[in-house]
């Protein structure tokens, strides 16, 4: 059993939440199908709301992008070295991305995605396969390049990520109706 140096750098600790704590089921599907952009200064209240969402479709602050191929990426740590010769290597943040495919490459869409890459945004609702929608409440950055292999056996796709930084993970909520497709 560790103590830990100083009194002050330890924290109470909180029972994880199992079946009998909360209505939760025990596993999710990965992927997600849509995402959806936020503008800059843009923040959502309920996820899990269908009119607030709605609400900030109709005043251009919401974009959703359906019919995708996307999942989260694994985090990369991003640490301190220790600030004393007997403490540990801290973990401080995480560089996260989300990343999708999307199979459709018309000439409008291909020159949508050069205008939108440009752009910051002010987070991002991520439309899940399991019915829920994840909410990332952090400025983000959008690359997207048009790809595609060098034979005809393989469809063209926009190649896009979303990059931000946060120490926490999003959190998923139940994804409204009607708003994703």
């Amino acid at each position: 059993m560790a103590n830990c140096v100083k009194p002050y750098y330890c924290y109470t600790l909180e029972g994880y939440p199992t079946g009998s704590d909360c209505d939760t089921q025990d596993e999710y599907l990965s992927g997600w199908s849509a995402v959806g952009l936020l503008a800059c200064g843009t923040t959502v209240t309920d996820p899990s709301d269908a009119e607030e969402l709605q609400a900030l479709i109709d005043d251009g602050s919401l974009i959703i992008v359906n019919n995708i191929k996307g999942g989260l990426d694994e985090p990369s740590a991003l640490t301190i070295d220790p600030t004393t010769s007997c403490g540990v290597t801290k973990t401080i943040n995480y560089d996260r991305t989300f990343t999708w495919e999307d199979y459709k490459t018309s000439k409008e869409v291909v020159e949508w995605y050069n205008e939108m890459k440009a752009n910051n945004y002010g987070g991002a609702l991520l439309y899940g396969c399991d019915g829920t929608v994840t909410y990332i409440n952090q400025e983000l950055r959008l690359t997207a390049a048009l790809s595609g292999e060098n034979n005809n056996s393989v469809a063209k796709r926009i190649s896009a990520q979303l990059a931000w930084r946060d120490i926490n993970d999003p959190v998923p909520y139940d994804a409204p109706a009607g708003i994703f497709g």
